[in-house]
């Protein structure tokens, strides 16, 4: 991957190794893919960071890494889907060989919405999970209305 999601704010890099000019620098190991807003995307982005996992021996964070990615991922299908014109997903995987760091991008500036579902609610728990599985998790809008980068640190 060449470049990245710019914007990364110092406390998603690894200490005292990225200048802010590269928002990559710091985390040797990276992935990009690019989804359709379609259902499909979800199991398709799981299985992917699956194998960049497998790839960069962090297997052990496979579960938290995949539910975080299937979360950002279903939100930002659905947020694509909601526009005028359904943009693709994007997504980073990013690591410095001890921590994973979950980007997705999707053309909607809309902020992600934090809930608190009922406790019979079928959905609104994504980014719950997210929290609860994350070291830590923000978003931020990027600027001219170029949609929002969602992002989440899973650390061993």
């Amino acid at each position: 991957m060449s470049g990245g999601p710019s914007g990364f704010a110092p406390a998603f890099a690894p200490p005292a190794r990225r200048p802010a000019e590269d928002p990559t620098r710091g985390w040797p190991l990276r992935d990009f893919i690019e989804l359709g807003a379609l259902d499909g995307s979800i199991p398709s982005a799981r299985y992917h960071a699956r194998h960049i996992l497998r790839e960069w021996q962090l297997s052990g964070l496979g579960d938290d890494v995949e539910l975080v990615v299937a979360e950002l991922v279903t939100n930002a299908v659905a947020a694509s889907r909601a526009m005028d014109f359904p943009f693709p997903v994007r997504m980073w995987l990013l690591s410095d060989t001890a921590s994973v760091l979950v980007v997705v991008w999707d053309a909607s500036p809309r902020p992600p919405v934090l809930m608190d579902p009922a406790e019979d609610a079928e959905v609104g728990r994504g980014l719950l999970l997210v929290e609860a599985v994350s070291t830590r998790w923000d978003w931020h809008a990027l600027a001219d209305g170029g949609g929002k980068v969602i992002r989440a640190l899973i650390t061993g």
